[in-house]
C-alpha cells in the first residue's frame, strides 16, 4: 500500500515473485480511478465490474454536446432536425455508442453529435424509406437532384439499419453484426470502434436508420495495441450475445497485416479464482464455426474475426483466448492471450 502525507490511501496492489498479481487499485481524493486485476504480471481485467457500473451510470447522466450548424438544404427530413423528441433519441444513441467505446478502452467522453452529419443521416433515412431497402449507393428514385445528392452522401458514409422506430437501439445492431453478410467484414462494428472517431450523427425515418460513420477527426488518438470485442476483461451481458462474432483489430502502426493462413485462434472455457488470482482452462478449445481475416479499411484494417461454438454470454461465464501468427511491423512474433468474462449489470 502507498499513502499520501495526510494518511489517505493512494494505491493498493498485490505482487507475487515481483510481478503484479491480484488487484491493483489507484485512488485520488478517496475516489477509485483505477481498479485492475493482474495475474503474474499480465493485465487480466483492465476495469472492475463496480467501476464499469459506475461509469455507465455517469454516461447516462452526462450532457451530450452537439456542434456545428444544420445545412440549409431543404428536404422531407428538415422538420426532424429541430424536433426535441428526435434530438433526445439521438443523444440516447450517442450515449450507447459512448458506453461501447468505454468498454473497449477507446476515447468516448468527448464524442459529440455533429449537426451536418445528423442532417445527412436523416436524409439518408428518408431515401431508404423511398427505396424500401438498405443500399449504400442507390440510384436516384426520382427525387430532386440536390436532395438526392445530399441524401446519397448520407447513405454512402453511414452505417445503415432496418427495423424499429428509434435510433438508440440501432447501435446495438451495429455492434452485433451477427448476420452472415455483415460477419464477413464486421464493418458496422469497426466503424463504431474506430479509435479516430470524434463525432457522428444519427437519423431515423420509418423503419430505417443511419449513423454517420466516416469520421476520423480525432487528433488525440491514444496509443493502443488492439481493439477487441468482446473486450479484454469484463463485458456486461447486455452488450454481447451467444451468437455474436468475436473480433480483434490490431493497430496497423504496430502490427503487420495479419494473414488468414497464419493466424490461429483458440478459445477455452475458463475460470478465474479471485482468491488465488489464477486462471484455469476448463477442457479443450471450443470449435470455431466461423473464422476470417479482413484487412479492408473499415475504420481500421487488420481485423481477425472468429466465432466459437457453445459460448454462453451469461453472468459468471468466462473464456481464455489465445491468438498466434500475429507479427509486429518488424516481423517479430507477437502471440496474444487474454481473458474474457461476462457479468450482469443488475444486482
Amino acid at each position: 500500500q502507498e499513502f499520501a502525507e495526510d494518511g489517505s490511501l493512494l494505491r493498493a496492489a498485490g505482487y507475487r515473485e515481483g510481478k503484479l498479481h491480484g488487484p491493483n487499485q489507484v485512488f485520488d481524493k478517496k475516489q477509485t480511478v483505477k481498479d485492475e486485476f493482474w495475474v503474474d504480471g499480465k493485465l487480466l481485467l483492465p476495469k472492475s465490474a463496480a467501476q464499469m457500473k459506475a461509469e455507465f451510470a455517469a454516461i447516462d447522466k452526462r450532457a451530450v454536446e452537439s456542434v456545428g450548424d444544420f445545412p440549409a438544404q431543404e428536404g422531407p427530413w428538415k422538420p426532424r432536425l429541430s424536433d426535441p423528441a428526435a434530438q433526445r433519441d439521438r443523444e440516447a444513441a450517442l450515449r450507447i455508442l459512448q458506453a461501447y467505446r468505454y468498454l473497449c478502452d477507446l476515447p468516448y467522453r468527448d464524442l459529440v453529435l455533429d449537426r451536418e452529419e445528423i442532417a445527412h443521416a436523416e436524409a439518408a433515412s428518408d431515401l431508404l424509406v423511398k427505396l424500401g431497402r438498405l443500399e449504400h449507393t442507390p440510384a436516384n428514385p426520382g427525387w430532386p437532384d440536390d436532395q438526392y445528392k445530399f441524401a446519397y452522401r448520407g447513405t454512402s458514409s453511414s452505417n445503415l439499419h432496418q427495423g424499429g422506430k428509434a435510433m438508440a437501439p440501432t447501435v446495438h445492431g451495429y455492434m452485433a453484426d451477427a448476420d452472415e453478410n455483415n460477419m464477413k467484414t464486421l464493418g458496422h462494428r469497426r466503424w463504431c470502434l474506430n479509435p479516430a472517431m470524434g463525432k457522428t450523427g444519427f437519423g431515423q425515418a420509418g423503419d430505417f436508420g443511419a449513423m454517420w460513420s466516416f469520421d476520423s477527426s480525432r487528433r488525440d488518438v491514444r496509443d493502443y495495441d488492439q481493439v477487441a470485442f468482446p473486450p479484454i476483461g469484463l463485458t456486461p451481458t447486455v452488450c454481447f450475445k451467444d451468437n455474436y462474432p468475436w473480433s480483434l483489430t490490431l493497430n496497423p502502426k504496430k502490427f503487420a497485416q495479419p494473414k488468414e493462413s497464419e493466424i490461429k485462434v483458440k478459445v477455452f472455457p475458463a475460470r478465474l479464482s479471485p482468491k488465488t488470482g489464477d486462471v484455469e482452462k476448463l477442457g479443450a478449445a471450443l470449435e470455431l464455426n466461423y473464422f476470417h481475416v479482413n484487412n479492408d479499411g473499415y475504420g481500421v484494417n487488420n481485423c481477425i474475426i472468429f466465432r466459437p461454438t457453445g459460448v454462453q454470454a451469461v453472468a459468471n461465464s468466462a473464456y481464455w483466448v489465445e491468438v498466434t501468427g500475429i507479427k509486429t511491423k518488424k516481423n517479430v512474433d507477437a502471440p496474444l492471450e487474454y481473458f474474457v468474462g461476462f457479468f450482469s449489470l443488475n444486482p
